[in-house]
C-alpha cells in the first residue's frame, strides 16, 4: 500500500493524487520571495488544480479554464486573472496550441520547478 493509500484510503486515491514538493508552499514564507512575487490563495487553487491535471511527466497538462474554473469554484474571468499572475511571476508558461477555431492551452511548470530548485539550494546551504 502507497502512503497516499495510507492516509486517504484507497478507495479515495483510486482516481488519482497530486504530487506537491512541500516548498511550494514554504515559497511565500521564503525571505528571497520578493512581495510581488508571493502567491496569494486564488493563484495557488489554480496552479494546483493544473498540477492535477499533469498525470504524465513528458507532456504537459492542458485543462481548459471552464474545468478549472468548475473544480476551483472560481469564475472563468478569476482563473484567466491568475493564470495570468503566474505567467507575469514567471511561475507557468502557456503554450498556445492549434488554430483559433481549435485552439487549446498547455501549462509548462519549468519556471516554478527551476524557482523552487534555486529555493532548495538556498535552504541547503544554509541561508
Amino acid at each position: 500500500m502507497w502512503p497516499s493509500q495510507e492516509r486517504w484510503g484507497a478507495e479515495t486515491t483510486r482516481l488519482g493524487f497530486t504530487l506537491v514538493p512541500n516548498l511550494l508552499f514554504r515559497l511565500n514564507a521564503h525571505e528571497q520571495t520578493k512581495d510581488y512575487e508571493r502567491i496569494n490563495p486564488t493563484e495557488m487553487i489554480v496552479l494546483l488544480t493544473i498540477l492535477s491535471h499533469w498525470i504524465n511527466p513528458q507532456a504537459q497538462p492542458y485543462p481548459g479554464i471552464e474545468r478549472i474554473a468548475r473544480y476551483t469554484n472560481l469564475s472563468g474571468r478569476h482563473v484567466r486573472r491568475a493564470i495570468h499572475s503566474l505567467v507575469a511571476k514567471k511561475y507557468l508558461t502557456i503554450h498556445r496550441q492549434g488554430d483559433m477555431d481549435s485552439r487549446r492551452n498547455s501549462f509548462s511548470f519549468r519556471p516554478i520547478i527551476e524557482r523552487l530548485a534555486e529555493v532548495a539550494k538556498i535552504l541547503a546551504e544554509g541561508h
